[in-house]
């Protein structure tokens, strides 16, 4: 995929979570700062909003996108502060951002958000294409309809655990 995408000339990175156990227990801080857009108070990453992330909400200035493998950089220096478990409004912004492509051995999915359980618990929203779409519609269905009695989370048909994935080599 990255191959790909970087021969249409569209800004990719590879991210890895491999090897060690602090690495792969990593990716759930990582998917959560990247889909909470949360950035350091050097401004957007995205370039759209031109929010500059100072106490002063009001402080909005116009700036150029980061390319990715700056926001990687500064997502991971989050991941590893204190910062990398909270939102904080004043250090995010609003501008749209796309979905990132997960991949192990032999599988890959598409994350299109996440669910934080507790401090060091995620769950990613995910596209998994061993998941036909008509089952993951009949059981989101059924979850909002009320059919699927003590089911506390509807998004269970499109979440997979963090947890589960500590065990794996994932970029």
């Amino acid at each position: 995929v990255w191959s790909y995408l970087v021969f249409r000339g569209i800004d990719a990175t590879i991210v890895q979570f491999v090897k060690t156990q602090e690495s792969r227990a990593a990716l759930g801080k990582f998917v959560w700062a990247y889909f909470a857009k949360l950035f350091e108070s050097d401004g957007c990453p995205f370039g759209g909003c031109g929010n500059r992330g100072g106490r002063n909400s009001g402080d909005l200035v116009s700036s150029k996108s980061m390319k990715s493998m700056q926001y990687v950089n500064q997502l991971l220096r989050i991941v590893k502060s204190s910062l990398g478990v909270t939102t904080r409004s004043d250090l995010s912004c609003k501008c749209p951002l796309p979905p990132l492509y997960l991949q192990w051995s032999g599988h890959s999915v598409t994350v299109v958000g996440i669910r934080k359980l507790s401090e060091d618990q995620y769950n990613l929203i995910v596209f998994d294409p061993m998941k036909k779409g008509p089952f993951i519609k009949t059981k989101l269905l059924a979850q909002v309809n009320g059919e699927v009695m003590n089911a506390p989370n509807p998004l269970s048909a499109v979440e997979l655990p963090d947890h589960i994935l500590r065990n794996k080599d994932c970029q």
